[in-house]
């Protein structure tokens, strides 16, 4: 484990929609099976796919993976039913057709669980610097 990372770290919802994504699906849910270090599920929200992704979902033998398939009314339609089924303190969302570099979810964690105040005056200093402010 990550000495950056506290050991109470939330969980991540990663959210992937999909619709007929068969060919590219597989690298997308490889590279989130390469995260480490951090607790997540990885909804999928597929809409009624005739192409073979949802035997390719049913084949993965991951609990970590979930997945849902019925008809919507649009790519956000399926971001808000997964929205509504994740239990994750934080919400990524991510392509069919993307990969996650192997650390990305390690990295984020160790950014966001800073104290806030580290981030605040980050914020300050940035300002503080801008051609804009005082």
């Amino acid at each position: 484990m990550s000495a950056d990372i506290p050991s109470s770290r939330p969980l991540i919802s990663i959210i992937t929609v999909t619709r007929n994504a068969a060919r590219d699906l597989p690298g997308c849910l490889d590279s989130v099976a390469a995260q480490t270090d951090v607790p997540y599920e990885h909804w999928v929200v597929d809409g009624g796919s005739t192409d073979g992704t949802l035997e390719l979902l049913a084949s993965r033998n991951d609990p970590r993976i979930r997945w849902i398939s019925e008809p919507d009314r649009g790519i956000y339609d399926a971001m808000n039913k997964a929205v509504r089924l994740a239990r994750g303190q934080w919400i990524y969302f991510l392509g069919s057709d993307d990969r996650m570099r192997a650390d990305a979810l390690r990295s984020m964690a160790s950014f966001f669980l800073k104290p806030v105040d580290h981030l605040l005056r980050r914020r300050l200093d940035d300002e503080a610097q801008h051609p804009l402010c005082g």
